[in-house]
């Protein structure tokens, strides 16, 4: 849930993914920012877990917007090259 607070902010223009990682690592002792987090998990998994909770919840913040875009754009994640960060195509997480 972390992830889509932090897409949240990121859409709404507070900072950048950057920011909004080195905010959480420095501000609440996070080993990983929630994007960097996003982009390792995959972010077509992480929109699957967020369908599913406003599926059992019917909670409109778990919609997903910007994660959406990035799917449709191809962007899903380190393992993709793309996604909240750029990465090398094929490198680990």
């Amino acid at each position: 849930m972390i992830v889509n607070e932090a897409t949240f902010a990121l859409m709404d223009s507070v900072a950048s993914p950057a920011d909004i990682d080195t905010t959480l690592r420095l501000g609440a002792n996070y080993p990983q920012g929630p994007l960097a987090l996003a982009d390792a998990i995959g972010l077509d998994v992480i929109l699957q877990i967020l369908e599913a909770l406003q599926r059992e919840s019917g909670e409109e913040r778990y919609r997903a917007p910007l994660l959406r875009m990035m799917i449709a754009a191809g962007w899903t994640g380190r393992a993709a090259g793309r996604g909240f960060f750029t990465y090398e195509t094929g490198q680990n997480a």
